[in-house]
C-alpha cells in the first residue's frame, strides 16, 4: 500500500526533528550497525512500485553480491542536437521516492533509472538470458546489490565516516561491479558500434605485429582509412565521431569515487541504458585512438570556442566536417580539462599497480605506494564534497600510506588537507609533498597554509619529486637530489598543526621568472597540409594487406539488452 502524502510529510518531519535535536542519527530505514565491519546489502523485489529491503551482513562473512558504480548527478557530458539543456538539468535534479523497509527514501534520477534496469536485469538472468554466459553472471550476482546512496545513511555523518573506512573492502569483495553510465540516448548505439570498429582495428594491429612506427600511416585519415576499409568496417563521418565523443564524455569517467570502484572490482560490466559491454571494448578502442593519433582530432571537435581556420581546414581534410563545425551540433555540459580518453589511461595504470599494492597491503611492506602519487595522478577527478578528493582514493593504497589520517566529514576541509599532508610526510619521511604545492587559485579551499596543497584543484605542473616512479609500484619514494637524500626526521606531534618547521641552505636569490608555454604546438595547418603528409612505404602496406586477408575478426562482447516482452522466457517462467 502506497504511503499517503500526509503520512510522508509526518515521517519527513519526524526525521528532520530527530536530526535537528540530536534524538537519533539512525532514522527512517536505517538501524545501527552491529559491528564496524557491517554493511547493508540491498534486495530489489520484482514489481512496481519499487520495494527495497536491507540485509545487514559482516564483511568477514558475506554472500555473493554485486556493487553499483555510477554518478549521483547527470550521467551525460554531451547532449545530442535538439535536446533542451534546461529541461535535461531539471530532470536530473528531480528526486524519486522509493519504498525502502516500508519507509520513503528519495533517490536521484540516475539511481532511479538504474533500479528500473536492474529489476529487469534480475528477471533476465533468472530466465536464462543469452548474456549470462557472455558476462559470466548468475542469479547469485543479482540477488543482492550494494548502492552507496541507499546502503549508507546519508543523513548520518557517523554512518558515512564508518562506511567510507571500509568501502575499499566492499568493492574488493564484490562478485561483480556494474558500471552504470546512465540511460541511453540517440547517440549511444552509433557510438558503441564505432567503438567496436576501433577495437577490431586495434586487435588487427597487435595480432599481426605491425611495428609501432608504421601504424599511424597505415591507419590513414579518419574520413578515409585504408585499414578500416580492408577490415570492411563502416566509414567514419561527423555523426559517428560525435557519438564516440558522447560515450567517452559520460560523467562516470570524470568522478573521483568511480576510480576506486573500478580498480578494486574483480569483474566489471559496463551498462548504458539497454546496452551492455565488457571493459575491453573501452580499453581496445582507446588503444586504437592513441596509436592512430585520431584522439587529437576528436578532442578538437568538442572545443566550446569557435573553431579557428586551421582547425576547420584540418577537420575538412579528414572528412569530419559537414556544413558547420561539429561543436555546434552537440551540447557540451561541462568544461573539458583533459584529452577525452585520459581518464581511461589512468584507470588502466591504476589497475596495473593494484596487484603490487595488494601484495604490499597483505605483507605489511614498508615500501608502500605513496598516497601523494595517486592524488597527483588523479587530480583531474571531480567530487561534490571537497574531502572526497582525499577519501575517494584511500582504498587504492595501503593504510600505512595515510596512517594518522582520520575520516571525518564534519571536520573543516582545510584541517582535513593539513592532516592528509602530515600523514604523507610521516609515511614517506620526506618533504616531497612540497612539490605539489602550487600557487593557490581563486575559489579554492580557504585558510590553507602555503605548504599544504589544495587537493581540489587540478595539478597543472609536473612536480620536481612526485614521490615514486609511476606506474611502477613498490619502489621506495624517490628523492630529488636538491635535498641530497636527506630524510625529514622531525617528530610530528600535532597532525593539525599549520606550521611546518624545516632547515635548509641559502643558495641564491631568483631575480626574474619568465612565463613560457612549452606545450604550445605549431600551427596545425603547417603540420597536416596534404602536400606535407609523410610518405607511405607501399611494401609495408602490401605485407600488411596480405596478413589481413588471413585475419579472423574477434567478437566484441557488446549486447543489446532486450525488454522483457522481447525476451523468450523459459517454459517454467
Amino acid at each position: 500500500m502506497e504511503e499517503s502524502a500526509t503520512a510522508k510529510e509526518l515521517r519527513e518531519l519526524e526525521c528532520d526533528m530527530a536530526l535537528a535535536f540530536g534524538w537519533s542519527e539512525h532514522v527512517g530505514p536505517y538501524l545501527p550497525m552491529p559491528t564496524p565491519t557491517s554493511i547493508r546489502l540491498l534486495e530489489v523485489a520484482p514489481g512496481q512500485p519499487f520495494r527495497l529491503s536491507f540485509k545487514i551482513v559482516n564483511l568477514d562473512d558475506l554472500p555473493v553480491y554485486s556493487v553499483l558504480s555510477y554518478t549521483w548527478g547527470n550521467p551525460r557530458g554531451i547532449l545530442p542536437s535538439g535536446e533542451d539543456v534546461e529541461a535535461d538539468r531539471i530532470a536530473m535534479l528531480a528526486k524519486y521516492p522509493v519504498n525502502c523497509e516500508n519507509c520513503v527514501l528519495e533517490v536521484s534520477a540516475n539511481c532511479y533509472e538504474f533500479l528500473k534496469w536492474f529489476q529487469t536485469f534480475q528477471q533476465a538472468v533468472c530466465a536464462g538470458w543469452e548474456g549470462v554466459r557472455v558476462f559470466n553472471v548468475s542469479s547469485k550476482h543479482v540477488r543482492y546489490i550494494w548502492v552507496d546512496a541507499i546502503c549508507i545513511n546519508q543523513h548520518s555523518t557517523k554512518d558515512k565516516n564508518c562506511q567510507v573506512r571500509i568501502m575499499d573492502r566492499v568493492y574488493r569483495q564484490a562478485g561483480k561491479a556494474l558500471i552504470w553510465l546512465g540511460a541511453a540516448d540517440e547517440l549511444t548505439q552509433e557510438g558503441l558500434t564505432t567503438m567496436i570498429s576501433f577495437a577490431t582495428a586495434a586487435h588487427a594491429l597487435r595480432a599481426h605485429k605491425i611495428p609501432k612506427e608504421s601504424r599511424s600511416r597505415l591507419i590513414g585519415r579518419p574520413g578515409n582509412s585504408p585499414l578500416l576499409a580492408k577490415l570492411r568496417l563502416p566509414r567514419l563521418g561527423p555523426r559517428q565521431w560525435q557519438a564516440v565523443l558522447s560515450m567517452y564524455r559520460r560523467t562516470w569517467f570524470s568522478r573521483a569515487w568511480t576510480v576506486q570502484e573500478f580498480a578494486l572490482a574483480k569483474g566489471s560490466i559496463v551498462v548504458c541504458g539497454d546496452w551492455m559491454n565488457v571493459w575491453s571494448l573501452w580499453s581496445e578502442s582507446s588503444f586504437f585512438l592513441m596509436e592512430s593519433d585520431w584522439a587529437m582530432i576528436l578532442t578538437k571537435m568538442e572545443t566550446r570556442k569557435a573553431h579557428n581556420e586551421s582547425t576547420i581546414a584540418r577537420l575538412k581534410y579528414d572528412g569530419l566536417l559537414g556544413d558547420c563545425p561539429p561543436g555546434q551540433s552537440v551540447t557540451i555540459l561541462y568544461d573539458v580539462k583533459d584529452s577525452f580518453f585520459f581518464p581511461l589511461i589512468c584507470l588502466r595504470d591504476i589497475s596495473y599497480i593494484q596487484r603490487e599494492i595488494s601484495r604490499q597491503r597483505w605483507t605489511f611492506s614498508k615500501l608502500t605506494f605513496p598516497l601523494q602519487r595517486m592524488l597527483g595522478t588523479l587530480s583531474h577527478s571531480n567530487s561534490s564534497h571537497p574531502a572526497d578528493h582525499i577519501y575517494a582514493f584511500l582504498g587504492l593504497v595501503p593504510a600505512s600510506s595515510w596512517e594518522g589520517l582520520s575520516i571525518d566529514y564534519n571536520r573543516p576541509t582545510a584541517d582535513t588537507f593539513v592532516q592528509t599532508t602530515w600523514a604523507m610526510i610521516k609515511s614517506t619521511k620526506t618533504l616531497s609533498i612540497l612539490s605539489f604545492s602550487e600557487l593557490k587559485l581563486m575559489g579554492g579551499v580557504k585558510d590553507l597554509p602555503t605548504w599544504v596543497p589544495d587537493y581540489t584543484t587540478r595539478q597543472v605542473m609536473k612536480p620536481l619529486d612526485p614521490g615514486s616512479s609511476f606506474p611502477f609500484a613498490g619502489n621506495p619514494p624517490g628523492y630529488f637530489n636538491a635535498s641530497k637524500k636527506s630524510l625529514y626526521n622531525s617528530p610530528i606531534k600535532d597532525t593539525l598543526s599549520r606550521t611546518l618547521i624545516v632547515s635548509g641552505y641559502h643558495q641564491c636569490i631568483i631575480a626574474e621568472v619568465e612565463k613560457r608555454n612549452p606545450l604550445r604546438s605549431p600551427d596545425i595547418t603547417e603540420k597536416h597540409e596534404p602536400s606535407k603528409l609523410p610518405s607511405i612505404d607501399w611494401k609495408d602496406v602490401f605485407r600488411f594487406d596480405q596478413s589481413l586477408s588471413m585475419l579472423s575478426l574477434p567478437k566484441i562482447s557488446t549486447l543489446h539488452f532486450p525488454k522483457l516482452d522481447e525476451r523468450p522466457l523459459s517454459s517454467n517462467a
